[in-house]
């Protein structure tokens, strides 16, 4: 076998694609980005965030501080650097927000107002090289996170740091800051040594003055806070010292006492000793029948575990009837589904009559046909990797039995306060996103409209593997709303069993996932009305790489086993016609808490004559229409295009650049987004015509009229029924509708009390309301049950 350098390009490939995660490599990334961020002096940080300074990660593996980075600085450019490609790729993959290139520290191209590089420098005999390497791409801070007085370095580390390697002055950049930390004393440390942070700074850029030598005293407050501690303990000790003397001197009084005492005491003891004998005799008959008594307690005992080997049986036997009890139900779910279809088409009476003739050859064959659709078409290479998913998730049985603990921890204090009249129900609401609260998103919003209303919601992200790192996972994100890893909830699924005691239950399998659908059997046995919520046409999602979960049979599989389905647009509910007709459009919505202030957009000329349009939200290419917005660009010179967002490959945002009336704003947060919108006329979704665009209801288009903003349209036509939304086939008409809506606007010709009206009837309280009315009074399978007994 040939053999690796170590710390050469093909062993950290090796690494990072081997072992990275199982020495838990990402964790250290987390654990040396939170020791810089706690130890960053306070001017440095305000600088960064004031001044909102870019950021390089230099030896950024996954990426994971990239990401920490980023969500700290939220103004500030963040961007990763590793010179393995294969965690550029990995980082990518986690964090497809970020921005990630490969090149070696040599090989940075562009320049960085700070750059940060966590424990990378010892992996290099001579690291200072590196050093000057760096600065000349900095253009303010260089902060270093690295080991410190390591004499005795594992075999990736080639240097130790030590005082003496750290000059005062390197080129134009002098020592700003240190600081020491000893992770051996960090609760639950990755690291078990000592770490240094180490910041030079550029003369031209920083101010010495403003810096005082508080930022080098990080060692002598140690210590003077561990001398403050001692210093208290020494007092406290004193004091207890001298309430212990007390304490002595009043024993010493009381003994003194109780030795006068002891005279008649011992009169007393003499006098008892004889009666000892007496005891003796009597303590001996007494010990004979306590022998007979342990005799036939332990016979009791024997015949206690026999009842309770009985016992165990008689539970194995009861959990054996109780998943009996699940199959049957499901096939009793199964038989009515094809029931329900027959009776669409022939009389009641008829099908009754015809049951009773051909009653096991009849549901068998439909029962049967069920069974062919669910199994066509699955694909062998989503089988094997469905099953090396399953076999790696097995190898985690500490996590499992954590989980499970803090599942059991998690059900029983929600049925404490069920039973103290505290919730008034439970929703299970799967989701494609972690939960953020100011995050407009149908699933988000839908968790908190139940938790207003007195529910539980288990709030269940979706993970893309078992050891998927989910933040603030069994905790309380929102009033009344527990986010859960989907893994550990889908592997303890029988414990739903406890909210059976429940009166209002929903589960809402956003994502038709074959791991959701197994799972109908158990929600239906303990209750919970099933509704699907169609969000997008994940058909079309697959076909351009963006749901690779997705399986055609499986999405049927569930719009036929659920109690109800919602769809967000009208092309969505066409396209399950053939499936039900029953199905219900429920469009998606807008929070103006999040939002803010409304109708803030520009309706006077702006200051450079041009027509502002603008855009937010994610910029694929797949349904994206690029070439539109560039070809507007191009063309009309009297047009400003303002672009937030996120999800742009590289080529595109060069192309970008290169035109001066398109300005690209990158990701901004929901409650920034108004500081933007007012410079804006109009807003725009140019969507490719596609039937993956069609059949979406947008959010944004609610925020752009809420905002203020008449909307011009491509690739989504039945949103042109909306009060100033203008839908359009092709760019000439894209501009005129884009110039038509200006000159309305300059003219005071917008109705925007015709835009409230209609945005009264479209916040999420008002969708989600229509959503429960379909919810009360419908459960399918409490009215089959019920049906079945009435039979009985």
């Amino acid at each position: 076998m040939k053999q690796i350098d170590i710390n050469s390009k093909e062993y950290w490939n090796m690494r990072f694609r081997n072992n990275w995660e199982m020495y838990q490599g990402r964790q250290q990334t987390a654990f040396f980005c939170n020791i810089m961020l706690e130890c960053l002096p306070e001017w440095l940080t305000v600088d960064i965030k004031y001044n909102r300074l870019s950021i390089c990660d230099a030896g950024c593996a996954d990426g994971d501080a990239v990401h920490m980075l980023s969500k700290f600085f939220v103004h500030s450019k963040v961007v990763g650097v590793d010179f393995s490609n294969e965690a550029i790729e990995r980082a990518r993959k986690y964090y497809p927000d970020n921005i990630f290139y490969c090149a070696s520290i040599e090989d940075v191209k562009e320049d960085y107002d700070v750059i940060f590089s966590s424990n990378t420098l010892e992996h290099f005999t001579e690291p200072f090289k590196m050093v000057n390497h760096l600065l000349k791409r900095t253009k303010k801070h260089l902060i270093l996170l690295l080991p410190f007085q390591e004499y005795q370095r594992i075999d990736e580390h080639f240097f130790t740091f030590d005082y003496s390697n750290f000059p005062l002055k390197i080129n134009d950049f002098v020592l700003t800051h240190y600081t020491e930390v000893d992770g051996a004393k960090i609760p639950g440390t990755l690291w078990a040594k000592k770490q240094i942070l180490i910041v030079y700074s550029n003369l031209e850029e920083v101010k010495l003055e403003n810096i005082d030598l508080r930022t080098f005293a990080t060692s002598v407050k140690i210590l003077e806070k561990e001398l403050k501690e001692k210093e208290k303990q020494v007092s406290d000790l004193t004091i207890t010292l001298e309430k212990k003397e007390q304490e002595l001197n009043s024993l010493i009084s009381d003994l003194a006492e109780k030795e006068g005492k002891l005279g008649d005491l011992v009169a007393v003891l003499e006098e008892r000793e004889r009666g000892m004998a007496d005891l003796e005799n009597e303590l001996e008959k007494k010990g004979n029948i306590l022998n007979e008594l342990m005799t036939e307690l332990e016979k009791k005992r024997e015949t206690l575990n026999s009842l309770q080997i009985d016992l165990e049986k008689a539970k194995s036997n009861l959990f054996q009837l109780n998943a009996s009890m699940s199959e049957k139900d499901q096939r009793i779910w199964d038989l009515s589904e094809s029931l329900r279809i027959i009776q669409s088409s022939f009389s009641w009476k008829f099908i009754v009559k015809l049951h009773k003739l051909y009653k096991i050859p009849l549901v068998k064959y439909s029962y049967l046909l069920f069974k062919v659709w669910k199994i066509e078409g699955f694909k062998s290479v989503c089988e094997k990797a469905r099953n090396k998913i399953i076999r790696s998730a097995k190898k985690v049985g500490v996590k499992e039995e954590n989980s499970r603990e803090k599942l059991n921890k998690l059900y029983i204090s929600i049925l404490e306060r069920h039973e103290n009249s505290k919730i008034s129900g439970i929703a299970i609401i799967p989701s494609g996103f972690q939960f953020d609260e100011l995050y407009n998103q149908r699933t988000i919003n839908l968790a908190k409209f139940f938790s207003q209303r007195n529910y539980i919601v288990f709030y269940i992200p979706w993970q893309w593997y078992p050891d998927e790192f989910i933040p603030q996972a069994y905790e309380e994100v929102y009033r009344n709303i527990y986010q859960i890893p989907m893994y550990d909830f889908l592997n303890h699924i029988e414990k739903i069993s406890a909210f059976s005691v429940f009166k209002e239950k929903i589960f809402f399998p956003i994502i038709p996932d074959n791991q959701f659908y197994n799972t109908f059997s158990v929600f239906r046995n303990n209750g919970f009305l099933i509704m699907y919520d169609i969000l997008d046409d994940w058909e079309e999602f697959n076909k351009v790489g963006q749901a690779p979960w997705y399986k055609k049979e499986v999405e049927e599989a569930v719009v036929l086993n659920s109690d109800k389905i919602i769809a967000v647009s009208s092309p969505l509910a066409k396209k399950f016609i053939h499936l039900r007709n029953d199905i219900s459009v429920i469009g998606n919505g807008f929070n103006a808490e999040t939002l803010g202030t409304k109708e803030i957009s520009l309706k006077v000329p702006a200051d450079d004559n041009c027509i502002h349009i603008g855009y937010f939200g994610h910029l694929t290419t797949a349904w994206f229409d690029w070439d539109l917005i560039f070809n507007l660009a191009d063309n009309h010179n009297n047009i400003v295009v303002h672009i937030i967002g996120y999800g742009a490959p590289d080529d595109i945002l060069n192309e970008v650049k290169s035109r001066k009336n398109i300005i690209f704003y990158g990701k901004v947060s929901p409650s920034e987004l108004h500081r933007h919108v007012e410079r804006w006329h109009i807003g725009i979704i140019p969507f490719r015509g596609s039937k993956l665009a069609k059949a979406v209801d947008p959010i944004k288009i609610y925020e752009y009229l809420y905002f203020g903003l008449p909307t011009v349209a491509t690739g989504i036509e039945h949103i042109s029924s909306y009060p100033y939304v203008a839908y359009c086939e092709d760019s000439s008409s894209f501009y005129h509708k884009i110039v038509s809506f200006y000159t309305k606007i300059i003219e005071n010709k917008i109705s925007y009390a015709q835009i409230q009206s209609f945005l009264d009837k479209c916040s999420w309280d008002e969708r989600f309301n229509c959503l429960l009315d379909e919810c009360r009074g419908l459960n399918i399978a409490h009215l089959l049950y019920n049906h079945e007994e009435s039979e009985k």
